[in-house]
């Protein structure tokens, strides 16, 4: 965007932002590959941009992940995380947004897995760097609920570096029944198209389509694997004669090249996650075959579930990532789910239980970011479990975490308002229906026979 557009915009917002009263919402959904921002009430982000942090000085041409974070034990990785997370929302605020964070509320979008060092580091940094009005770390999960309108559901989230299954329940997570599957997901399939082309595929020359002695891997980036499933694959059918048969596709690498890509790997880019041996595994590393497929996973979530929640939670399964755009996936997936409990876990759902997979009018990537757009518009919820600077320092610069709960952290009851006459207090029960306790006789033997004989009769 030009910077003629970006100072209208900026206008816009000041604009916008007199006519309301409560403080703009910055919703932030940092990914493994991307990030999404936006404002809420937004229905789509207003810029997707990678997850890339460069280093400072001498690693300037170094690119920092942040992004599955793993801990470390040195003495200066927790200084490294917060100068790489201050350098990152630096861009994000200056040259996307353009505003000034002291105005605004911060909602993050998080899994329930992440751990809470690097939430501290990050609610560090925008109190004590930026200054922001308050920051709220909502799961999201729960906000690719909100965005198909659902308080209870399966979702599915399957991204660049894992998949997770969360089972959720009026807006809560059941921790205990969720499945995070590491290195489950789409950069699997890339992996897994890598081999799979290295294989197959062939490079040829533009205009003759003579072959050329040159190693396929040399053109593989991830960039190219990336546009080559996202525009090219699909996901088959179990039943393969199903499925029509693709040509061959051409895809350019460099103004003189060709890669042929078979149209037979175009429909099976996505075996490795419904397979645990796909086929011709010969050369792939066996430290990325999964041990379970993504049906068994589901089948077991599904299985450790209470009996109450089995057929609203079948009822309402949701897909989100990008993975879960290719054509058919979601097709496949629920022939996976009705083949694996019709053979293996036959009869153990009952015969009430029937699948269904909500169909979002927004794409499946962005789907948590919309979720969290619409909680940011709800100023009173959002204020209600927002953390503000000075609860972020009372609490010694720690975040509150569902597995660091503090008792003395709690609401103090009004008793000012109850009543002590206990016979006001036995008529605001609606059982006793404001008889006086004295009035109520014991239960006898005939009394007991008297009321069952009213019944039967």
């Amino acid at each position: 965007m030009s910077k003629t557009g970006h100072s209208a915009m900026a206008k816009l917002r000041s604009i916008d932002k007199i006519v309301r009263s409560a403080p703009d919402t910055l919703i932030l959904d940092i990914g493994t590959l991307h990030t999404k921002l936006g404002f809420d009430g937004d229905s789509a982000p207003r810029f997707i941009i990678p997850t890339r942090i460069h280093g400072r000085g001498l690693e300037r041409d170094k690119i920092l992940k942040i992004f599955p974070y793993k801990p470390s034990s040195e003495p200066n990785s927790a200084r490294e995380l917060e100068l790489a997370l201050y350098d990152m929302f630096s861009d994000l605020f200056y040259n996307h947004y353009q505003i000034n964070p002291r105005e605004y509320r911060v909602l993050i979008l998080e899994s329930v897995f992440n751990p809470s060092p690097l939430k501290e580091s990050i609610a560090k940094c925008l109190f004590l760097s930026y200054q922001v009005h308050s920051i709220l770390f909502f799961p999201h999960s729960i906000a690719c609920l909100h965005s198909v309108g659902q308080e209870e559901g399966l979702v599915i989230d399957i991204g660049h570096t894992g998949t997770r299954i969360t089972p959720i329940s009026c807006s809560i997570v059941l921790l205990s029944l969720c499945r995070d599957i590491p290195g489950f997901g789409g950069e699997y399939m890339l992996n897994w198209l890598r081999f799979n082309l290295s294989k197959q595929a062939s490079l040829v020359k533009v205009g003759t389509l003579e072959r050329v002695d040159k190693k396929v891997e040399d053109v593989l980036t991830q960039e190219f694997l990336e546009d080559v499933r996202c525009r090219m694959c699909a996901v088959r059918c179990i039943d393969e004669t199903r499925t029509p048969p693709d040509a061959h596709l051409n895809v350019p690498t460099d103004p003189s090249l060709l890669l042929c890509v078979p149209g037979e790997l175009r429909h099976r880019v996505a075996e490795c996650l419904f397979s645990i041996y796909p086929e011709e595994i010969d050369g792939f590393p066996l430290d990325l075959l999964p041990e379970r497929t993504l049906s068994q996973e589901i089948a077991e979530c599904f299985l450790k579930l209470p009996i109450d929640l089995r057929v609203p939670l079948s009822g309402n399964i949701v897909l989100a990532g990008g993975p879960t755009m290719l054509p058919g996936f979601k097709k496949r997936i629920m022939e996976e789910i009705n083949l694996i409990f019709s053979k293996e876990h036959e009869g153990k759902l009952g015969s009430k239980v029937v699948f269904s997979i909500h169909m979002p009018i927004i794409h499946e990537n962005i789907l948590g970011w919309h979720g969290g757009s619409v909680v940011g518009a709800c100023t009173q919820a959002f204020d209600a479990r927002a953390l503000k600077r000075e609860q972020f320092v009372k609490k010694g610069w720690k975040v509150p975490d569902w597995c660091q709960l503090d008792p003395t952290d709690r609401p103090k009851l009004d008793y000012s308002r109850t009543s002590t006459n206990p016979q006001s207090s036995y008529s605001s029960r609606p059982g006793l229906r404001g008889m006086d306790p004295s009035q109520h006789k014991p239960a006898t033997k005939d009394s007991i026979s008297a009321f069952f004989n009213k019944l039967i009769t």
